[in-house]
């Protein structure tokens, strides 16, 4: 009887290995948990968006949206560092600091097509339309990175100021601070990133995110430079200098487009 028991629980073992599994939803899977810890801890991370089929693992059905800005959540960099600088030397990545390859897939949310913007000057141009949702994902990844010397050599007199903070700022998403941590450091000349605040805000203001996220909590920051390859980045600094002016805040600005490569100073 015993014998008999045994080998009908080792029969319903068998069945049960041999039932079908379903394919983990994109919330259960392991690399999610990763991309999800990693959107939390930067404090970039949906609370509205949901999927369309949660089986299939479909897009999402709204657009992501930041879920606070109440609190600063530099990664791992000591807080103490950028509260004892006078001045905040701010760099974009992609045409920036790095040439790099890379695109944005775009859905155009009242007829379904899908295309690509392949440079910032397409995404400038559609950003702000509320046809269109953006899928950043391509650019989880730094592909093909050359490094600018007219940007990286500013970056590195920064980073031997004791007074200077120098963040990184970055339209990609939060998942890609990883390859530039490691593309800065593999350059000919590598550029230690351990001091270096890293921030992906996803395709969203980075004036907004500067003004509501970091001036508001610390006063010490008297210089803010800011090098970026988009006007409309640019034009968003602008509008946050002049908030600032109108409320007397007074922070010395430096703003330079990046044009080919190369800095250009067009407002203090």
């Amino acid at each position: 009887m015993k014998h008999l028991l045994e080998n009908w629980r080792k029969h319903l073992n068998e069945q049960r290995d041999q039932r079908p599994r379903k394919e983990p939803t994109p919330f259960k899977s392991k690399a999610q948990k990763r991309y999800k810890k990693k959107r939390k801890q930067n404090d970039i991370y949906s609370t509205v968006s949901g999927h369309k089929n949660l089986k299939s693992g479909a897009p999402f059905s709204t657009t992501p949206q930041r879920s606070g800005t109440d609190r600063l959540r530099f990664e791992n960099t000591l807080l103490e560092n950028i509260g004892r600088a006078t001045r905040l030397s701010i760099f974009d990545f992609d045409e920036t600091i790095a040439f790099t390859t890379g695109v944005i897939n775009v859905i155009n949310k009242e007829t379904g097509e899908t295309f690509q913007t392949k440079s910032q000057e397409e995404f400038d141009t559609i950003k702000d339309d509320d046809r269109y949702e953006f899928d950043f994902s391509p650019l989880d990844q730094v592909n093909d990175a050359t490094e600018n010397p007219n940007v990286t050599s500013i970056m590195r007199e920064r980073l031997s100021d004791p007074d200077t903070q120098v963040m990184v700022l970055t339209a990609r998403a939060p998942i890609s601070i990883d390859d530039i941590h490691r593309t800065l450091r593999t350059f000919d000349k590598p550029i230690e990133t351990s001091d270096i605040i890293m921030i992906g805000v996803e395709g969203k203001n980075k004036g907004n995110y500067l003004a509501n996220v970091v001036l508001s909590k610390y006063d010490n920051i008297e210089e803010i430079e800011f090098y970026d390859d988009s006007q409309g980045n640019i034009d968003d600094m602008i509008q946050i200098k002049k908030e600032l002016d109108s409320v007397d805040r007074q922070i010395k600005f430096n703003i330079y487009l990046v044009k080919h490569g190369t800095p250009e100073l067009v407002s203090m």
